[in-house]
């Protein structure tokens, strides 16, 4: 009997530590999940880019899950966007993210899709931005700040390139006399740069006679 009851005391030590182990897994497992964990995308000024965040509830209740937004920078770390006037919008990615409602509400084992917005301000900065999209649970929004871990965020990253428009036409084209019956012959004609930026013209004109055959060529400066 003694060798009987101990081996039901090894076997109680064994399934307590088992169970113990399994319990523990569970409370680390989060309430939520979120998807992608990245977002790349690429635009110009003005440019609109949609994307669809997915959030899945994991427990068999309901969640108030809040979205928070900050900027990060390479050098300085994580910054919250500001909303004040005084906030720099043409270098704050975290100003141009919209998401469809800073609260979902997900029922027990639900799966929701949220849409995210990225709008480029018109004066926006070529370059490389960042910035992260957070979601944390709570009875409100500022117990839910309290929540914040990396396990529910997500990083955005957008490349602004530059905006470049060569565009030259050709306003008005005029020779001084109708008909030229000696040198010199003489054009007058007026280009008009309606790009973004400085350009060189370069190029030749041709002259062509009644007859379609080349009798000039003017370099076009």
């Amino acid at each position: 009997m003694k060798r009987f009851k101990k081996n039901i005391l090894v076997c109680t030590i064994i399934f307590s530590t088992v169970f113990g182990v399994l319990v523990s897994s569970a409370k680390a497992e989060s309430t939520f999940e979120v998807s992608p964990k990245i977002i790349d995308a690429k635009g110009i000024q003005r440019d609109k880019i949609e994307r669809t965040i997915i959030l899945k509830n994991n427990v068999h209740r309901k969640l108030n899950v809040y979205a928070f937004i900050h900027n990060i920078s390479p050098d300085e770390g994580e910054k919250e966007f500001l909303e004040s006037p005084d906030a720099d919008r043409t270098t704050s990615l975290a100003n141009w993210i919209q998401i469809a409602g800073r609260m979902a509400e997900l029922q027990a084992q639900e799966t929701k899709e949220v849409e995210v917005i990225i709008e480029i301000n018109m004066r926006a900065k070529p370059g490389i931005y960042h910035a992260r999209i957070a979601f944390a649970e709570g009875t409100t929004r500022a117990e839910a700040e309290k929540m914040v871990t990396e396990n529910t965020s997500i990083l955005v990253n957008l490349e602004i390139k530059e905006d470049i428009q060569e565009w030259l036409d050709l306003k008005k084209f005029t020779a001084e006399k109708t008909f030229f019956w000696k040198a010199p012959i003489t054009f007058t004609y007026t280009l008009e740069n309606s790009g973004n930026r400085p350009i060189r013209p370069q190029g030749k004109v041709f002259v062509y006679n009644k007859k379609g055959e080349e009798i000039g060529v003017l370099s076009a400066k």
